[in-house]
């Protein structure tokens, strides 16, 4: 795991600009760090050393020089890449799991990421193509932003190494801000930056080494295609073993590893196959507060002592004030996810013990998790029904005592409204659902068009894919995880986890009260297993949170008083001072 920064063009050369975005990124690797550079081109990476620690520093090479890699993230794969290269006639000179990158490229540079089964974020020098390649993870996993100015290009892992280039115009994306405060993050490929971008998920990036060609297009999309044929025996069975698999090849480390357990479905899996395929103890961690409402740590010490797992669980209510605090730092770009607070506290607490952890997400997403996607099929039917009106309101108290006052006003509103399906799914997703932005409309609708002729009822599904999982869920894992110089491994996303989770139909998704596949692998695994109880999420109060960091914005809902907190401190820190007094 690593951070990585570069420069391409006219400030190439300029090996002290190229220091300082790479020591913003300490954080990411504190173990170790590279450079390689010259007047077109230089590379630089900070290294937590997990796999060949002793060996398998960066940038990575071909035999010739001529291919140079940092790469952020790990292969999964690597062993039997390593294996198929060497019968090749390759020559590796480490056992690092990225070194298969630099191999790969040079025997198909076009479609080597094909071949790799990961998380990453990887950036290639080819000096005999004369071409810079950017790659990003199926999933966006491993987070990779670009800015072009004139003559020059620069990327990095985080926002806070491109502040570090005065050539980068810092004038705000209006656009992307809209978006953000309708959904708490911001969207595709965009920034709060006008001049920053993202490369996307699934995505390759192509830039000449002079700069006259810059392109940035999708080398991998998800495709929802469900197989009607599919029974739930052969779900689970098929499941059950590929995520055993996947669970194994992410138990690789030479550093200390453990699983984040909340005892909801998705994480228990995680830690049942862990136990399943470890050699040895497995640890577990879990966080807890004082409101037993935000509090799922009694659940998760009862699978523990289920499974048998090493567990600790951490108490955090003392400690909210300084994390909440420390917040300005961490997020080096707008974020108003309030999950962040507790996964940063977890990680930072769980980091005296491991280096690398295992995590649940991606769950919800790939196998029909959330109250919204079994709400789809009924909105679709509703729409235009005579007397709906009457019923809906007539269904209220019920609603509200099933599904609690804010969900159960949505699921009215939605009910007794005309509009399109994506307009309500946007509603329902925004910070404010009576005032959704034309950006955050645009980004949804982008991404429900992208695979024409999928069912209306599964669309919902496919814009989480494409704008809630890796904008909002994986960049929150990301960076709280990272600011604690901790490794998350996710092996619900891992390739065939995801590939057969898509395949899945609308039956196996949504029955059971949603998630039903993995509910039966998890009452198979873990005796005695509440896989009914209702979902509480990974939060934490957001008036305990805006009572800590002292925001006030009257007539607004605490989850938009956040978004602006969050906004405003971010220009604070980053723009009013050019980032200088956050900087790490």
């Amino acid at each position: 795991m690593c951070g990585i920064t570069g420069l391409v063009g006219a400030r190439a050369g300029d090996r002290a600009l190229l220091e300082q975005m790479t020591r913003t990124l300490e954080h990411r690797g504190p173990d170790d760090e590279g450079y390689a550079h010259d007047s077109v081109a230089a590379l630089g990476m900070r290294r937590l050393s997990i796999i060949d620690v002793a060996h398998g520093q960066q940038p990575y090479t071909d035999e010739s020089g001529s291919i140079q890699v940092v790469f952020n993230g790990e292969i999964y794969n690597h062993h039997e890449l390593r294996t198929s290269l060497l019968a090749a006639g390759h020559v590796l000179a480490s056992g690092a799991d990225g070194e298969v990158i630099a191999h790969l490229y040079e025997d198909d540079p076009d479609g080597f990421m094909h071949q790799l089964d990961g998380m990453f974020a990887i950036a290639i020098v080819d000096r005999q193509r004369g071409r810079l390649v950017l790659v990003r993870d199926r999933w966006g996993k491993k987070p990779l932003l670009y800015a072009q100015a004139g003559s020059t290009l620069a990327f990095a892992s985080e926002m806070r190494a491109l502040l570090c280039c005065p050539f980068i115009d810092r004038a705000e994306d209006e656009d992307a801000i809209e978006a953000y405060l309708t959904l708490g993050y911001m969207p595709q490929a965009t920034t709060a930056l006008r001049s920053v971008r993202k490369v996307p998920p699934g995505h390759v990036l192509h830039a000449d080494l002079d700069l006259s060609t810059v392109t940035c297009t999708p080398w991998w999309q998800p495709r929802i295609e469900p197989d009607a044929s599919l029974t739930m025996d052969e779900a689970v069975a098929r499941t059950e073993e590929l995520l055993l698999a996947a669970v194994r090849k992410r138990l690789e480390s030479e550093r200390p590893l453990g699983v984040f357990l909340s005892g909801g479905v998705d994480s228990s899996l995680i830690a049942a196959a862990a136990v399943r395929t470890s050699s040895g103890p497995v640890h577990t961690f879990s966080i807890g507060f004082a409101d037993p409402a935000f509090d799922e740590t009694a659940h998760a010490e009862q699978v523990a002592r289920v499974l048998g797992t090493r567990h600790t669980t951490y108490r955090a209510d003392e400690l909210l004030g300084d994390v909440i605090a420390s917040l300005p730092q961490v997020l080096d770009q707008p974020f108003a996810d309030s999950s962040t607070v507790p996964t940063l506290l977890l990680a930072q607490m769980a980091r005296a013990q491991a280096v690398v952890a295992l995590g649940g997400d991606g769950g919800d997403e790939l196998f029909g998790g959330y109250v919204r996607y079994r709400a789809a099929p009924a909105l679709q039917r509703a729409q235009g029904v005579p007397g709906l009106f009457a019923l809906a309101r007539a269904a209220r108290p019920v609603t509200a005592r099933v599904l609690g006052a804010r969900r159960s006003t949505r699921l009215h509103d939605a009910l007794t409204s005309h509009s399109s399906l994506l307009s309500r799914y946007l509603e329902v997703m925004a910070l404010d659902p009576s005032a959704p932005s034309r950006a955050a409309a645009a980004a949804f609708a982008d991404a429900w068009r992208q695979q024409p002729g999928l069912d209306l009822r599964l669309r919902p599904r496919l814009v989480d894919l494409m704008t809630y999982l890796p904008d909002d869920i994986l960049l929150k894992g990301d960076l709280a995880t990272m600011a604690a110089s901790l490794e998350l491994r996710s092996p619900l996303l891992d390739r065939d986890v995801t590939d057969f989770a898509l395949t899945l139909p609308e039956p196996l998704l949504l029955s059971d009260g949603g998630k039903p596949v993995l509910k039966r692998l998890a009452r198979q695994w873990i005796p005695g297993f509440d896989a009914d109880r209702p979902k509480m999420g990974f939060g934490i109060p957001l008036p305990l949170l805006l009572a800590g960091a002292g925001a006030q914005l009257p007539g607004a809902t605490p989850a938009q008083q956040w978004a602006q907190l969050r906004l405003d401190q971010w220009r604070a820190t980053w723009l009013a001072s050019g980032g200088a007094d956050a900087r790490r």
